[in-house]
């Protein structure tokens, strides 16, 4: 079961999923780093992690993509860093770089 499970990892491509709180003073996103089978899957994953939160996924961008590992702030409005936010992080597999 377990060379299953990594098997299956070996399809996943890493995307960075832009989340940010429902109400928000800019448009700034906060990145997170998943890896998942598409971009569905990634949003859906990041999705489930933040669903107990006020927050929402803005974008989802694949590796390899001109954007992906950017991460220019817009404005500083305050908010707690997304590490700081109590995402499930192991569960979901997401990380933050």
């Amino acid at each position: 079961m377990k060379n299953s499970k990594a098997f299956l990892n070996s399809f996943k491509t890493k995307y960075m999923v832009g989340i940010r709180p429902r109400i928000a003073n800019c448009s700034h996103v906060d990145s997170v780093y998943v890896k998942a089978f598409g971009i569905q899957d990634a949003l859906n994953r990041v999705d489930a992690a933040i669903e107990h939160l006020d927050w929402i996924v803005k974008d989802v961008i694949p590796a390899g993509d001109d954007l992906f590992g950017s991460d220019d702030r817009c404005c500083a409005d305050g908010r707690a860093p997304v590490k700081d936010i109590g995402i499930a992080t192991e569960f979901f597999g997401i990380t933050f770089s």
